[in-house]
């Protein structure tokens, strides 16, 4: 059955005042974000070639990729520990 691909799109922060900072330098797709407890870090699975875990750490303004592994055909959901210290 056809369908449509969805499109590429930016990832961007919002704060309570509804001002809005790009957070990602270009669209994606994303899934299952999940922010810190801590609030100084957002998980996020990137779907393309393989579904890779990325972390982007606001105070740093970067984004990593914490494991060599490729998600390959699975789709990773990010759970963060209490202290946030461990994804």
């Amino acid at each position: 059955m056809p369908g449509t691909a969805l499109p590429k799109t930016p990832l961007d922060w919002v704060d309570r005042h509804g001002s809005r900072k790009p957070v990602s330098p270009r669209g994606a797709y994303y899934k299952h974000p999940r922010l810190s407890p801590d609030g100084g870090s957002l998980a996020v699975t990137m779907l393309g070639a393989n579904n890779d875990l990325w972390v982007y750490e606001m105070a740093r303004d970067m984004w990593t990729k914490p494991t060599d592994e490729d998600g390959g055909e699975f789709i990773t959901v990010t759970v963060w520990t209490h202290n946030g210290a461990r994804k």
